[in-house]
């Protein structure tokens, strides 16, 4: 009834702060980013439980569900370019990121959308970035290191 339904909130938030790193700010931005593109009301209360329960892993865990909607070659393209111009300084223009991944324009928008403020998008300029060093890490230990 009702006050199962008023319950479900606070036992979802209890999981979401017994996690590890759920002090540091940036932990909670990735889980609530991961859950509004991942997650499933009905099952809710079971992904917070099983969310990782550190920054990084929870990154990787984000990075696999964005491989299972766009496909792991377009993600790791994407990501490796990202990775490469990002260590350089600045990001990169949308339209040279279109240019060398080759990838259809309407597939990178779906992956940059599904990776949300996970990625600095600038209007003004026109370029992506990593929004967090984190996110860079996770992508070289992921993408590049193991090519």
């Amino acid at each position: 009834g009702k006050a199962a339904g008023r319950a479900r909130p606070a036992n979802q938030l209890a999981a979401l702060v017994s996690k590890k790193e759920a002090g540091n700010p940036l932990f909670l931005r990735i889980a609530c980013e991961y859950l509004r593109v991942a997650g499933r009301f009905e099952q809710l209360t079971e992904q917070i439980r099983g969310l990782p329960t550190a920054v990084e892993p929870l990154l990787g865990a984000f990075l696999s569900f964005v491989e299972s909607c766009q496909g792991p070659q377009l993600t790791t393209n994407v990501l490796s370019v990202l990775w490469t111009t990002s260590s350089a300084g600045g990001g990169i223009r949308e339209t040279d990121l279109l240019a060398i991944t080759g990838v259809p324009a309407q597939q990178l928008l779906g992956l940059l959308q599904l990776m949300g403020q996970l990625l600095y998008c600038d209007p003004i300029e026109g370029t992506v970035d990593f929004a967090h060093p984190a996110l860079a890490r996770v992508v070289f230990a992921r993408y590049i290191k193991t090519a």
